[in-house]
């Protein structure tokens, strides 16, 4: 017993070591979990940038096709204007018969 006494700083080292180690791996394991877990919020936020540029290019396009087509209703407008108010079907076929 006396000797067990005499060796038990040996067993009380070893212990606190093996925690030492225990706790340096958790902490290594946690550590390695951070490290990805920023790895993939790095590229979700790259993603989400060239997502958000796509839809503000989008919008942007949006605007434009709107003044085009804006533009050509005011054309198709000036151009009815030009036109006939009234077409009348009979007329257009009697000319055609009287022609024919």
């Amino acid at each position: 017993m006396e000797k067990l006494i005499k060796n038990l700083h040996w067993f009380i080292i070893a212990y606190a070591g093996f925690e030492l180690y225990t706790a340096y791996m958790l902490e290594n394991e946690r550590l390695i979990s951070i490290e990805s877990s920023e790895e993939t919020q790095i590229i979700l936020s790259r993603q989400q940038k060239n997502t958000l540029k796509e839809i503000t290019n989008y919008y942007k396009n949006i605007e434009v096709e709107k003044l085009k087509i804006e533009r050509v209703a005011n054309e198709i407008e000036k151009m009815q204007q030009l036109l006939p108010s009234e077409i009348s079907d009979t007329e257009n076929i009697n000319l055609l018969r009287r022609m024919g």
